[in-house]
């Protein structure tokens, strides 16, 4: 599967790593995304493909929301696909 981790803090980056090991061996793929630069080369030190760059709409099979924002979902699940994150209840979408 394709995640996509919005939000590099500290939940964001350990979920980053998380499902960039569990994922490796699978052929999955796992990218990481940031407003604050900083946030993104402490992640790319670790491996992990990061960028401050909005996500690519509908990429994502599942989506790690690690903002606390609701606005971060309709981004990169435009076309479907998991919503792992606390604002899945808060947004009512069901993906």
């Amino acid at each position: 599967e394709r995640v996509a981790v919005v939000g590099l803090g500290p939940i964001g980056q350990l979920s980053a790593r998380v499902f960039s090991i569990a994922t490796r061996e699978k052929g999955g793929e796992v990218r990481a995304y940031d407003l604050r630069q900083s946030r993104v080369e402490v992640a790319r030190a670790a491996g992990i493909d990061a960028s401050a760059e909005a996500p690519e709409a509908g990429w994502a099979d599942v989506l790690v929301d690690a903002t606390g924002s609701v606005r971060s979902i309709p981004s990169v699940l435009r076309r479907g696909g998991k919503n792992l994150g606390p604002s899945r209840a808060r947004t009512g979408f069901a993906f």
